[in-house]
């Protein structure tokens, strides 16, 4: 798969990440749901999502676990939302269930 061009931005949070190539994957991955779901994201959504991916990716990698959350909470979510997030935590690989209601925000937002 050809690699996606980022912005300068972007590619600043991804280099300066724990592991640069998993956040880069997951972003590719992101996006290309983002765009199969006909979602559009901003600038300046699209920098939160790198930075929470990046977070992710680091918890990841060392073994950290969020705090317990009620999943309760997230029960207006749409499936949408949580396949997209169940995906790219699936390829991080190493995180909690919980943090695929927190990643669905992302994309519940940009269906609104």
């Amino acid at each position: 798969m050809k690699q996606l061009t980022f912005s300068k931005e972007i590619e600043e949070i991804i280099l300066r990440s724990y592991s640069p190539s998993k956040v880069r994957n997951a972003m590719e991955l992101a996006l290309l749901l983002i765009k199969k779901n006909n979602l559009k994201i901003t600038d300046l959504q699209l920098k939160i999502l790198a930075n929470h991916i990046s977070s992710m990716v680091k918890r990841s990698e060392s073994n950290e676990k969020i705090e317990k959350i009620d999943q309760s909470l997230f029960s207006e979510v749409s499936q949408t939302s949580l396949d997209i997030s169940s995906k790219i935590v699936g390829l991080i690989g190493n995180l909690s269930e919980d943090e695929i209601y927190i990643l669905s925000i992302h994309f519940e937002n940009l269906k609104h």
